[in-house]
Protein backbone atom coordinates (compact mmCIF):
# COMPACT_ATOMS: atom_id res chain seq x y z
CA UNK A 1 0.00 0.00 0.00
CA UNK A 2 1.16 3.51 0.76
CA UNK A 3 4.60 4.37 2.00
CA UNK A 4 5.75 7.59 3.65
CA UNK A 5 4.40 9.41 6.67
CA UNK A 6 1.50 8.05 8.73
CA UNK A 7 -0.69 10.91 7.41
CA UNK A 8 0.13 10.05 3.79
CA UNK A 9 -0.53 6.34 4.43
CA UNK A 10 -3.88 7.20 6.03
CA UNK A 11 -5.04 9.35 3.09
CA UNK A 12 -3.97 6.85 0.41
CA UNK A 13 -5.38 3.84 2.26
CA UNK A 14 -8.67 5.66 2.92
CA UNK A 15 -9.00 6.41 -0.80
CA UNK A 16 -8.24 2.79 -1.74
CA UNK A 17 -10.74 1.55 0.84
CA UNK A 18 -13.44 3.84 -0.58
CA UNK A 19 -12.86 2.47 -4.08
CA UNK A 20 -13.03 -1.14 -2.82
CA UNK A 21 -16.20 -0.60 -0.81
CA UNK A 22 -17.97 1.20 -3.64
CA UNK A 23 -17.04 -1.54 -6.15
CA UNK A 24 -18.31 -4.21 -3.72
CA UNK A 25 -21.59 -2.38 -3.17
CA UNK A 26 -22.31 -1.99 -6.88
CA UNK A 27 -21.30 -5.59 -7.64
CA UNK A 28 -23.83 -6.86 -5.09
CA UNK A 29 -26.76 -4.49 -5.68
CA UNK A 30 -29.93 -5.59 -7.44
CA UNK A 31 -29.86 -3.95 -10.88
CA UNK A 32 -33.17 -2.12 -11.04
CA UNK A 33 -34.50 1.39 -11.23
CA UNK A 34 -34.67 4.10 -13.84
CA UNK A 35 -32.18 4.37 -16.70
CA UNK A 36 -30.94 7.96 -16.39
CA UNK A 37 -28.24 9.88 -18.21
CA UNK A 38 -27.01 12.62 -15.87
CA UNK A 39 -25.39 15.82 -17.05
CA UNK A 40 -22.08 16.05 -15.20
CA UNK A 41 -20.21 19.19 -14.19
CA UNK A 42 -16.68 19.58 -12.84
CA UNK A 43 -14.98 22.56 -11.19
CA UNK A 44 -13.27 24.97 -13.58
CA UNK A 45 -10.25 24.83 -11.22
CA UNK A 46 -9.79 21.09 -11.77
CA UNK A 47 -6.90 20.12 -14.06
CA UNK A 48 -7.93 18.55 -17.36
CA UNK A 49 -6.03 15.39 -16.31
CA UNK A 50 -8.94 14.71 -13.94
CA UNK A 51 -11.66 15.17 -16.56
CA UNK A 52 -14.69 12.92 -16.87
CA UNK A 53 -14.21 10.78 -19.98
CA UNK A 54 -17.04 8.22 -19.87
CA UNK A 55 -20.30 7.39 -18.15
CA UNK A 56 -21.61 3.83 -17.99
CA UNK A 57 -25.36 3.55 -17.45
CA UNK A 58 -27.34 0.67 -16.04
CA UNK A 59 -30.78 0.46 -14.50
CA UNK A 60 -30.72 2.54 -11.34
CA UNK A 61 -27.08 3.64 -11.54
CA UNK A 62 -24.44 5.61 -13.38
CA UNK A 63 -20.72 4.87 -13.23
CA UNK A 64 -18.52 7.90 -13.94
CA UNK A 65 -15.02 7.31 -15.32
CA UNK A 66 -12.51 10.10 -14.76
CA UNK A 67 -9.14 10.15 -16.55
CA UNK A 68 -7.31 10.46 -13.22
CA UNK A 69 -7.49 11.90 -9.74
CA UNK A 70 -5.06 14.76 -9.29
CA UNK A 71 -4.43 15.32 -5.60
CA UNK A 72 -3.56 18.86 -4.50
CA UNK A 73 -0.39 17.62 -2.76
CA UNK A 74 2.24 16.09 -5.07
CA UNK A 75 3.28 13.41 -2.58
CA UNK A 76 -0.33 12.18 -2.19
CA UNK A 77 -0.84 12.37 -5.95
CA UNK A 78 2.21 10.22 -6.70
CA UNK A 79 1.57 7.65 -3.93
CA UNK A 80 -2.15 7.31 -4.64
CA UNK A 81 -1.64 6.95 -8.41
CA UNK A 82 0.97 4.24 -7.82
CA UNK A 83 -1.28 2.48 -5.28
CA UNK A 84 -4.28 2.51 -7.69
CA UNK A 85 -2.12 0.96 -10.40
CA UNK A 86 -0.81 -1.72 -8.00
CA UNK A 87 -4.13 -2.56 -6.33
CA UNK A 88 -6.65 -2.09 -9.17
CA UNK A 89 -4.47 -2.30 -12.27
CA UNK A 90 -5.70 1.14 -13.34
CA UNK A 91 -5.18 4.78 -12.52
CA UNK A 92 -8.53 6.06 -13.78
CA UNK A 93 -11.05 7.02 -11.10
CA UNK A 94 -14.54 5.58 -11.04
CA UNK A 95 -17.37 6.96 -8.93
CA UNK A 96 -20.79 5.36 -8.97
CA UNK A 97 -24.18 6.86 -8.16
CA UNK A 98 -27.41 5.01 -7.52
CA UNK A 99 -30.82 6.40 -8.48
CA UNK A 100 -33.93 5.67 -6.45
CA UNK A 101 -37.10 7.47 -7.41
CA UNK A 102 -36.24 11.15 -7.73
CA UNK A 103 -33.11 10.87 -5.60
CA UNK A 104 -29.40 10.27 -6.16
CA UNK A 105 -27.68 8.08 -3.59
CA UNK A 106 -23.97 8.58 -3.08
CA UNK A 107 -22.39 5.57 -1.36
CA UNK A 108 -19.23 7.04 0.15
CA UNK A 109 -19.08 9.50 -2.73
CA UNK A 110 -21.13 12.41 -1.38
CA UNK A 111 -19.40 15.79 -1.53
CA UNK A 112 -20.80 16.83 1.83
CA UNK A 113 -18.91 19.72 3.41
CA UNK A 114 -15.68 19.09 1.53
CA UNK A 115 -13.56 21.86 0.15
CA UNK A 116 -12.09 21.06 -3.28
CA UNK A 117 -8.75 20.07 -1.69
CA UNK A 118 -10.19 17.77 0.99
CA UNK A 119 -11.19 14.17 0.52
CA UNK A 120 -13.65 12.99 3.14
CA UNK A 121 -16.14 10.39 1.98
CA UNK A 122 -19.79 10.83 2.90
CA UNK A 123 -22.92 8.83 2.19
CA UNK A 124 -25.63 11.15 0.90
CA UNK A 125 -29.14 11.08 -0.50
CA UNK A 126 -30.13 14.17 -2.49
CA UNK A 127 -33.01 15.24 -4.73
CA UNK A 128 -31.92 14.54 -8.31
CA UNK A 129 -32.90 16.81 -11.20
CA UNK A 130 -30.67 15.28 -13.89
CA UNK A 131 -27.36 16.87 -12.91
CA UNK A 132 -24.33 15.69 -10.96
CA UNK A 133 -21.53 17.93 -9.71
CA UNK A 134 -18.03 16.76 -8.89
CA UNK A 135 -16.72 19.07 -6.18
CA UNK A 136 -13.41 17.65 -4.94
CA UNK A 137 -10.10 16.48 -6.41
CA UNK A 138 -11.18 12.87 -5.80
CA UNK A 139 -14.56 13.44 -7.46
CA UNK A 140 -16.92 13.43 -4.51
CA UNK A 141 -20.35 14.22 -5.92
CA UNK A 142 -23.57 16.07 -5.26
CA UNK A 143 -26.82 16.64 -7.12
CA UNK A 144 -26.37 20.41 -6.92
CA UNK A 145 -23.53 22.91 -7.17
CA UNK A 146 -21.49 23.82 -4.10
CA UNK A 147 -21.25 27.50 -3.23
CA UNK A 148 -17.51 27.37 -2.51
CA UNK A 149 -16.83 25.98 -6.01
CA UNK A 150 -19.04 28.65 -7.55
CA UNK A 151 -17.01 31.31 -5.72
CA UNK A 152 -13.80 29.80 -7.16
CA UNK A 153 -14.87 30.06 -10.81
CA UNK A 154 -17.79 27.67 -10.98
CA UNK A 155 -18.29 24.48 -12.94
CA UNK A 156 -17.92 23.43 -16.55
CA UNK A 157 -20.16 20.87 -18.25
CA UNK A 158 -18.48 17.65 -19.32
CA UNK A 159 -19.16 15.79 -22.56
CA UNK A 160 -18.17 12.20 -21.86
CA UNK A 161 -18.65 9.09 -23.95
CA UNK A 162 -21.89 7.44 -22.81
CA UNK A 163 -22.20 3.65 -22.82
CA UNK A 164 -24.47 1.10 -21.27
CA UNK A 165 -22.82 -1.16 -18.74
CA UNK A 166 -22.08 -1.99 -15.12
CA UNK A 167 -19.45 -0.82 -12.66
CA UNK A 168 -17.31 -3.78 -13.84
CA UNK A 169 -17.61 -2.55 -17.43
CA UNK A 170 -16.49 0.90 -16.28
CA UNK A 171 -13.52 -0.63 -14.46
CA UNK A 172 -12.44 -2.47 -17.62
CA UNK A 173 -12.75 0.61 -19.81
CA UNK A 174 -9.58 2.46 -20.69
Amino acid sequence: MASGTPWLKYVVNAELDHQRRQAEYFAARVVEGPLLTPLVYQPVIEPIEGALVAVFLELGAAHLVFRDEVAPVAEIDEQYRRARADVFGRTIDIESVEFEGAEALFHGAGAGINLYETSWHFDAREAFAGRLYSSTWNHMLSAGPRRLIELRGGYRPMLPVVRYGSRKDAERWA
